[in-house]
């Protein structure tokens, strides 16, 4: 029996390294850590209009764009806005490992829960407009690591998030503008990987994980005409992870998009966006060694069904490259994600849904609700 504890310590620490589930000598190959990986560190919340139409942003203006999507729409805001936004999302998985220890391929199941609450406000002036937003974010991830004869590790976790976001925008004229949006992002996570299997349960060992971060972003827009607005942003972020278990790493990120809306004419209200992103996200230190590329497709559209009642859609195509040096994972795993989302303004008020489901095999998905309110 001590050896199998031995040897599950060992395991854990390998699962430690990583903050995530697999040991360290077994290989994995599934979508669940590019997927998840997208919402540490840096990542933000999305507005329910972008989460409607694809994921498209870069291109887009009015209502929360100036506090989650391209920073330089906020120079275009007529109106002071205030927003309140909430999310939920879901990501599971089904892993497969193969132990070379025991020569046996192994099953586990890795799933997490992000809700998240958020509230900012925009206010124009005549040279462009300013923005301040605040989010909270609360992840609760479970796994069943190493379902074998010898006992089981569970991992179970949580992950406590603020951000906070300020955004300014400069109008040139009525057809271009700049913007600029800094992140200052706070987390803790704690986490416990627990031994349960014939012999006695135990507790093998406690993560504490705090992160630090700054995100620098960057956007501008151009109204060609009356038909055709292009957007191009992007963000560059820096952090610093500090680990009981793994020590102190560097977690940097950064990403480039560019976009385009176009709006059919005044006799039929369709608009249609798209965005091409890159995004690159690395985390580097003594025990911990990640590279996560991505690039991504967005396309989405927006119809106004009645006076002020919008029927919107997307589509988005996203190839992940995903390698974690430590751990020996490396996924490359291509998904397509489809939304549809509703929104209805009454007078000064607004509410908007967004619902995202992505093809893994384990029913991602994602809710954005928003409300809003012009003064």
């Amino acid at each position: 029996m001590n050896m199998i504890r031995n040897r599950l310590a060992i395991l854990a620490l390998g699962i430690t390294a990583v903050a995530f589930l697999v040991p360290s000598f077994a290989y994995a190959q599934n979508d669940f850590y590019p997927h998840y990986n997208r919402y540490l560190s840096h990542g933000s919340m999305l507005s329910p209009r972008t989460a409607a139409m694809g994921g498209a942003y870069s291109a887009l203006r009015g209502g929360e764009m100036g506090l989650v999507g391209n920073p330089a729409s906020i120079a275009f805001s007529e109106e002071r806005y205030a927003a309140l936004l909430g999310d939920y999302i879901e990501v599971s998985s089904d892993i497969s490992m193969v132990d070379p220890g025991l020569g046996t391929t192994l099953a586990s199941k890795t799933e997490a829960d992000l809700w998240g609450i958020g509230a900012g406000v925009t206010w124009p002036f005549v040279w462009g407009g300013l923005g301040l937003m605040y989010d909270y974010r609360s992840d609760d991830y479970d796994s069943d690591v190493f379902p074998a004869s010898i006992g089981r590790l569970i991992q179970s976790g949580d992950v406590e998030r603020h951000n906070i976001g300020l955004t300014g925008g400069y109008k040139f004229d009525d057809q271009l503008a700049v913007g600029y949006r800094y992140n200052y992002i706070d987390s803790n996570n704690d986490t416990a990987v627990d031994y349960i299997g014939p012999g006695p349960a135990a507790n093998l060992v406690s993560i504490g994980e705090d992160f630090t971060g700054h995100k620098n972003h960057l956007g501008a827009q151009y109204m060609a005409n009356e038909m055709f607005t292009f957007g191009l942003d992007g963000y560059y972020g820096i952090g610093d992870l500090d680990s009981n278990v793994t020590g102190d790493s560097d977690a940097d990120s950064y990403a480039i998009r560019a976009g385009a809306a176009w709006t059919y004419d005044q006799t039929i209200p369709l608009l249609v966006a798209l965005d091409i992103n890159y995004e690159s996200r690395e985390i580097d230190g003594r025990m911990a060694n990640v590279d996560d590329d991505l690039w991504g497709i967005h396309l989405g559209a927006e119809y106004e069904m009645v006076d002020n009642f919008f029927l919107r859609a997307g589509y988005q195509m996203e190839d992940f490259d995903y390698e974690d040096h430590i751990a020996a994972i490396n996924e490359s795993p291509t998904v397509s994600t489809w939304s549809l989302g509703l929104g209805y303004q009454y007078e000064q008020f607004s509410i908007d849904y967004g619902f995202m489901y992505s093809d893994t095999g384990d029913a991602d998905m994602m809710h954005v609700i928003g409300i809003g309110f012009r003064f």
